[in-house]
């Protein structure tokens, strides 16, 4: 544990900023090569039929309707190539003949991975803010006796959407199964299966709070000039608080 010395503050501060990607992402066949494969399979079960024609081909191609001919690259929908974090810490040591002090405070942020639609209103991204907060401080009361006095503190906000589901329907979903949305506004969502755009940004998220306090409270008494050299007593007491709120929009 850091401590303060005798001597002016010194004052001591570091950013960082840094870049996140997946180790890997799978290639998902787009819409041209998807309707060639589900041709040529169609055809072998059907004497040569095609399920799309070239005409339908081509409208999914050139997106002159999007609701009815989709064409929807999901994985680079729902997703970002890449996302950041970042993280300052500050922290002030110093001290004199009665007080000693080491004070500390930090921020960290990590965005996630999903390409969510945020506003201050309705915000379902993925993300994690932490706060850390520490304060060492050593009281000289007398020539034998020090007071030590260790606070910390640590509060955790993460924001996420409210659906474990999303990865899954994103790799189930198919080009031309659905637009995103309708060109209304209104949701799009698949006879059989869920639109993993929908479960992102319009099935709610959730926020998580947690705070973490800690204290820890010492008195060192030196007895070398009242009883041996070398003989000291030390008493303390420590306490930890926890609190967690979760709170759900919709």
């Amino acid at each position: 544990t850091r401590r303060g010395k005798e001597g002016k503050p010194v004052v001591n501060a570091r950013a960082e900023y840094g870049m996140l990607s997946p180790t890997k992402m799978p290639k998902m066949a787009n819409i041209s090569q998807f309707m060639k494969l589900y041709n040529d399979v169609y055809s072998d079960a059907n004497n040569g039929q095609l399920a799309y024609s070239p005409e339908d081909q081509e409208k999914y191609l050139s997106g002159v309707d999007p609701d009815l001919f989709p064409n929807v690259d999901w994985l680079g929908t729902i997703y970002k190539n890449h996302t950041t974090n970042f993280r300052v810490n500050v922290n002030v040591s110093g001290g004199s003949k009665l007080i000693n002090y080491y004070v500390a405070g930090s921020v960290y942020k990590e965005n996630g991975m999903y390409n969510a639609i945020e506003s201050p209103e309705y915000n379902p991204a993925l993300n994690w803010m932490r706060y850390n907060f520490r304060s060492n401080v050593d009281i000289n009361i007398s020539k034998s006796t020090v007071l030590n006095v260790n606070l910390s503190n640590q509060y955790d906000k993460k924001n996420k959407p409210d659906s474990d589901e999303i990865w899954i329907y994103s790799f189930q979903m198919i080009p031309n199964a659905v637009p995103l949305e309708y060109s209304d506004g209104s949701a799009a969502a698949p006879p059989k299966s869920v639109n993993p755009y929908n479960l992102l940004n319009k099935t709610g998220y959730v926020q998580q709070f947690t705070n973490n306090a800690q204290a820890l409270i010492g008195l060192t008494q030196d007895f070398s000039d009242f009883v041996t050299p070398g003989l000291k007593a030390n008493v303390k007491f420590s306490w930890d608080a926890t609190n967690v709120n979760t709170l759900s929009r919709y």
